[in-house]
């Protein structure tokens, strides 16, 4: 699929959020931001302070499994 983005609301003060490993975008505590994703499987993070969030997978087959 196409590249796209997915919105992240900022909270506990200035974040960056890295994709795959890179840094695509930053926001301010409060803040809702787009972050840019490949449209192949991602995984996003934010980094919050010296606070990593856990690992959020994007269009990865993977994760989206029925129950």
């Amino acid at each position: 699929s196409a590249a796209h983005t997915v919105r992240a609301h900022v909270t506990g003060g200035p974040a960056m959020i890295f994709v795959n490993g890179a840094l695509v975008a930053e926001g301010r505590d409060g803040e809702s931001i787009q972050v840019p994703v490949p449209g192949r499987c991602a995984l996003v993070r934010a980094v919050v302070g010296r606070r990593w969030s856990g690992p959020v997978s994007v269009d990865c087959a993977w994760a989206n499994r029925e129950q």
